[in-house]
């Protein structure tokens, strides 16, 4: 008999067709790209049985931010937890999500995050059930939150962290994030991390990714930086940025991938520099890269630590003349000293394998 469902789709009706759901269900957690309050109310009223329920919703509609609405379908819920992406000037007024159901019965707290001069906004239960926190490049205005309870807005699931620009670390309320592990980085590498430094317990990031091309921070600030993770494992750069990490011992990093943000990147790994990045890349077990990042696809496998089992070779999706070429089983059996190993490369030439 099930009684939990996790289910990630990208809506839950297509062609009056329901996503439909035993009746004796109880716990149900459903991450979507956008619903309507109907589609809930035709998904939610069968299931009776329902006592925990878990909402991730892209793109909501207003009919979706009205707590009287919700009331009908959540009596028998012992635990209700929603976040909701909402796209719209209309501000949400909260009055809805203060009544005696909401406050006294449920005990159940709104919190409202929404940035002044613009149309994006987040209304989530309070603590945050999101494992991510992020905010759109294209928002210029202030942070703005509002809640229904008189405790402080948490997020003790969130571990990732994406900062696109300089603009953003004046707005993110940093006393909420607890628990990062990841950390993403966009732009103004050196200003936005110290910033970062003097509000985080950075202890705690094992994960660090930086996704820009020309790096404006000097090689040894950029060393520095990723020395001062003690629990660093994984790293994500472009190939132009992994040069100045060599001839360094990174003994640490276990998971590696090497990102082109280019179709064509001007300085790809070269033979005679493969050497050099396994000598400081010594105990990696899984590594990930784009075929036009490495040169010499054959001396990167023949030299590689002894440590590495998992191997991922993204390849653009249509190949021509002028691209580099498919690394296909029989390519690897004939160029490369590789005997032993599990093949797969899918229909988006993302070459997966298993050594």
């Amino acid at each position: 008999m099930l009684s939990k469902l996790n289910v990630l789709v990208n809506q839950i009706f297509h062609h009056d067709i329901l996503l439909q759901s035993p009746m004796n269900l109880r716990q149900l957690s459903i991450k979507i790209k956008h619903s309507t309050m109907l589609e809930m109310k035709r998904l939610l009223s069968p299931m009776t049985c329902l006592t925990h329920l878990t909402l991730h919703i892209d793109y909501v509609r207003n009919d979706m931010t009205d707590g009287n609405a919700w009331i009908p379908l959540l009596k028998k819920l012992v635990v209700f937890k929603f976040l909701f992406y909402v796209s719209s000037l209309e501000k949400i007024n909260l009055d809805s999500f203060r009544t005696q159901f909401w406050l006294v019965e449920k005990k159940w707290y709104v919190t409202y995050d929404r940035w002044s001069e613009s149309y994006s906004s987040l209304l989530y239960t309070n603590p945050y059930c999101g494992q991510y926190w992020t905010r759109s490049s294209h928002i210029t205005g202030r942070l703005v939150t509002e809640s229904t309870g008189l405790e402080p807005t948490t997020c003790p699931h969130v571990n990732c962290l994406f900062i696109q620009n300089i603009s953003q670390i004046n707005d993110v309320p940093w006393t909420r994030f607890t628990r990062l592990d990841y950390l993403a980085l966009e732009q103004n590498l050196n200003t936005v991390f110290e910033h970062i430094a003097t509000r985080l317990d950075l202890s705690y990031i094992t994960n660090f990714s930086f996704n820009q091309s020309d790096i404006e921070t000097p090689s040894n600030d950029f060393v520095r930086i990723l020395h001062s993770l003690p629990q660093l494992r994984s790293l994500r750069l472009p190939v132009s940025i992994l040069h100045v990490l060599f001839d360094r011992k990174w003994s640490k990093i276990i998971d590696l991938d090497i990102m082109s943000n280019y179709r064509f990147p001007s300085e790809p790994l070269i033979s005679i520099q493969i050497d050099s990045f396994w000598r400081s890349f010594t105990r990696l077990e899984t590594m990930i890269f784009c075929r036009e990042c490495i040169q010499d696809v054959a001396r990167l496998f023949d030299n590689r630590a002894m440590t590495l089992s998992i191997v991922m070779i993204r390849h653009f999706g249509n190949l021509n003349d002028c691209d580099p070429q498919l690394i296909t089983r029989e390519w690897l059996e004939k160029n490369t000293k590789l005997r032993q190993f599990d093949y797969f490369c899918n229909d988006i030439r993302i070459v997966s394998m298993w050594i």
